[in-house]
């Protein structure tokens, strides 16, 4: 099954970005597609993201942000989704006691190059969120 071609329509890239928010706050262990399939099948009774019905996708999707909800997400917080989800990951850290730095934006300066958290476009923060998650996850151990 993990050699299978991941589904490409858009419920499914989201859904697969949304998969991945949980798994940055430690509540997913394996981010891998097979365990995307695996949640799905469990959940919505479909044997992969390419056989989910227009009429079944909201479902999908939603349950996925409920999902990051419960490990932390408020996605009110911000219009960009993964921004929700780095403010998320920033106050587990802070809460654990194990912020990298003072904030958010002298992390990303100093380890990414990132002049500006707020007006960096969207796609870059995704290593910035890969590292923090990776760090909360270490952290929990």
């Amino acid at each position: 099954p993990s050699a299978r071609k991941a589904a490409d329509s858009p419920t499914a890239k989201k859904a697969r970005a949304l998969w991945l928010s949980p798994h940055a706050l430690g509540a997913v262990s394996d981010p891998s597609e097979s365990a995307l399939r695996a949640w799905v099948k469990r959940q919505h009774r479909v044997d992969d993201l390419a056989f989910v019905r227009a009429a079944d996708a909201y479902a999908v999707i939603e349950g996925l942000k409920q999902w990051a909800v419960r490990t932390g997400v408020d996605w009110t917080t911000h219009k960009d989704p993964r921004r929700c989800v780095l403010a998320a990951l920033w106050r587990r850290l802070a809460e654990a006691g194990a912020a990298p730095a003072n904030d958010l934006g002298t992390f990303a300066r100093a380890v990414f190059g990132i002049p500006s958290i707020a007006l960096v476009e969207s796609t870059r923060l995704d290593p910035v969120i890969a590292e923090l998650g990776r760090r909360l996850r270490e952290a929990a151990r």
